[in-house]
């Protein structure tokens, strides 16, 4: 509030009022409140909060394990083109010991 509010000039009380209704509605409706689990406090008021927590962790759940399936394959893949290459360096040096 400090930043939006006290540091403007305002010319008339209804432009001091309209910056602080602003500033109200931004901090209850769009402002995540850490303690209040990162939602915000009309999320809380209208019971949205156990709905949207539920969501953040499915969605957390669904990454981890995407990264996990994309690392796995990277992995492998990685294993693949070593063996690869070990086994055509190995027959490139057999072919030339005949």
């Amino acid at each position: 509030m400090k930043n939006i509010v006290k540091l403007h000039h305002y010319y008339s009380p209804s432009e001091l009022e309209m910056a602080i209704k602003e500033w109200v509605e931004y901090y209850n409706n769009e402002r995540y409140h850490e303690s209040l689990s990162n939602v915000t406090p009309s999320d809380v008021y209208f019971g949205r909060e156990e709905k949207i927590l539920k969501k953040r962790k499915e969605t957390k759940l669904k990454t981890i394990q995407k990264r996990r399936r994309e690392y796995l394959q990277q992995k492998l893949e990685e294993i693949y083109l070593s063996d690869f290459f070990f086994f055509i360096n190995l027959s490139y040096n057999l072919s030339w010991t005949k």
